[in-house]
């Protein structure tokens, strides 16, 4: 179980998301884009986390939009509206579908006022950081937050308001989550993808929890999604919502079993944090985990690190 240090830096890092207050007016409507339409966890406990936060804001969420139901931003976004673009690990060039995304709602709305939830940065290209900070700094009301130093050092150079340093929005789960059954052995949650280092194919990570009954309803909703995005009455995230929060559930519940977790996931490592579990900490292909601990994780006990 976690010590009183780690417990206290937890409750820390949910009060270092207040400066977002001052940005998204509750007053005004919410237009939510980018929510993480696919099964990956971390995503989804970032989702779960930013929505918290808005409602302890007393914020009014009125469209929310995935990559898939783009489309629904020509029907109407209100024009007092505060944009929120969903935070995470994208904001670069790995994953450009959601990098495109942005770089098109903040074209497409100059007169809106955009704020980015935490990210963390990685461009393979220095190029890539400039004109990505060249595009944004081209809207006078954008409001960026990173997650760490380094990505504050990768793209701060090219922005004209400086970004702000803030945690990641799953922190706003704390201490909801909060789990103290006792578990046995340790958890080896190793990624699978893009941002993988490990050799160890056979370990868990997140989609070792999918069945095919997982696999069929991802497909309904996958039709529900186009069907939305063409303007029918389809219900799309609110079915999704459901969705993802029973697959969040399973996945701590798994977590949970255990008593301690070696991971290079950074969700990894906040869920299992979140819910009571030491953790040991590896870097992915990018960096990602190393600069977070650096930024946030570095005063908590708990956390026993493995970088390179």
């Amino acid at each position: 179980m976690l010590t009183e240090a780690d417990r206290t830096q937890l409750a820390t890092l949910k009060a270092s998301l207040d400066p977002l207050r001052a940005l998204i007016d509750p007053s005004r409507p919410v237009v939510y884009v980018d929510y993480p339409f696919h099964t990956n966890i971390g995503d989804l406990l970032i989702h779960q986390g930013a929505e918290a936060f808005l409602a302890s804001h007393g914020c009014r969420t009125v469209l929310s939009v995935a990559v898939e139901t783009e489309a629904l931003l020509d029907r109407g976004v209100p024009q007092d509206a505060t944009i929120v673009l969903h935070g995470g690990g994208n904001l670069g060039d790995l994953y450009p579908r959601h990098q495109e995304l942005r770089d098109r709602v903040i074209a497409k709305f100059p007169k809106h006022r955009i704020v980015l939830m935490p990210q963390s940065v990685h461009f393979s290209k220095p190029e890539a950081a400039a004109a990505c900070g060249a595009l944004w700094s081209r809207h006078d009301d954008l409001h960026i937050g990173l997650r760490d130093h380094r990505s504050i050092a990768t793209l701060a150079p090219h922005l004209k308001r400086p970004p702000l340093l803030l945690p990641d929005m799953a922190h706003a789960l704390f201490p909801a989550i909060t789990d103290a059954r006792p578990g046995s052995g340790t958890l080896v949650l190793r990624r699978q993808d893009i941002e993988a280092v490990s050799g160890e194919r056979n370990a868990f990570d997140w989609d070792t929890l999918l069945t095919g009954a997982d696999q069929r309803i991802m497909g309904l909703m996958r039709r529900a999604h186009r069907a939305a995005a063409r303007g029918l009455p389809v219900p799309a995230t609110w079915m999704w919502n459901c969705f993802r929060d029973h697959l969040v559930t399973r996945a701590l519940g798994h977590v949970g079993q255990f008593a301690t977790v070696d991971t290079d996931r950074l969700h990894g490592m906040l869920a299992a944090l979140l819910l009571g579990r030491p953790v040991t900490a590896r870097d992915n292909s990018t960096g990602k985990l190393s600069a977070y601990h650096a930024a946030w994780l570095a005063p908590m006990p708990s956390v026993t690190t493995a970088f390179p």
